[in-house]
Order: C-alpha cells, then sequence, then structure tokens
C-alpha cells in the first residue's frame, strides 16, 4: 500500500530537471521484449517502452512509461519534465525534429557517436537504462 502512494504521489508531482544553459540527455528504450526467450518455453511480454532523461550536472533522472513514441506523446512530458532554457541531447528519432519549435528548448541531436572527441555523446542515457533495467 505504502508503495501505491509513493507511486501516485510521485505521478502527480512530477520533478523537474535541468536548468537553463546546462544539458539534460534524453532517449527511449524497450524494457520488455514480445519475443520469447530463446528455445524454452516461455509466455511473451508486450513491448513496454520507456521514455527518460537525465540531468548530467546533478545526476537527476526520470523515467515515464509511454505508450507511443511519437512526438505527441514525447515532447508533453519533455515540456514538462525539463526546465525551460535548458539543452536537450538526444538520438535522431523523428519524434524529436520539432522539439525545439514545440517547447523552446535548445536541441543537439547526436549520431550514437562516444568519446571526448565528440561533444554530444549518449554516455549518461545509457548508462541510465544499465541501471534501470539491472
Amino acid at each position: 500500500m505504502h508503495r501505491d502512494l509513493c507511486i501516485d504521489w510521485m505521478r502527480a508531482n512530477p520533478n523537474q530537471i535541468g536548468s537553463p544553459g546546462r544539458t539534460v540527455q534524453i532517449d527511449e528504450s524497450l524494457v520488455s521484449s514480445a519475443k520469447a526467450a530463446g528455445n524454452r518455453r516461455s509466455r511473451p511480454f508486450p513491448e513496454r517502452w520507456v521514455f527518460g532523461g537525465i540531468y548530467q550536472d546533478s545526476g537527476e533522472a526520470f523515467l515515464v512509461e509511454v505508450p507511443r513514441r511519437d512526438a505527441g506523446t514525447l515532447l508533453p512530458i519533455i515540456q514538462q519534465r525539463i526546465r525551460p532554457g535548458t539543452t536537450v541531447w538526444s538520438d535522431q528519432w523523428a519524434a524529436y525534429r520539432r522539439l525545439t519549435a514545440v517547447t523552446g528548448m535548445q536541441h543537439k541531436p547526436f549520431c550514437q557517436f562516444r568519446g571526448p572527441r565528440y561533444e554530444v555523446n549518449t554516455n549518461a542515457i545509457e548508462n541510465l537504462w544499465k541501471c534501470a533495467k539491472d
């Protein structure tokens, strides 16, 4: 019962991350698959997508289960969960193409490049997925 109360409170009071001039990385990830595992007899699970963001300066993050990964679903979550003036890093998923026009936030897409040579990378958000799925 306490867990349900906490979940209800978190949904009613979502945290905002980021700050003007700083960076939040966003991405979406599949957390369950419709495919059965290997040759074992198991019941297939419906696909479940999670959208998330991480504020690199503080490590604050959010994760939201989403029914679809389209702009109509993701852009309102970005507006609700990321403070205005924050720069948003994302992959080049089509849903993010109008991010700047809709939210007014600066958007820097990346092409899955990593390392110190590239200004924009996936390191923080990929680590968030690793931690969330373990």
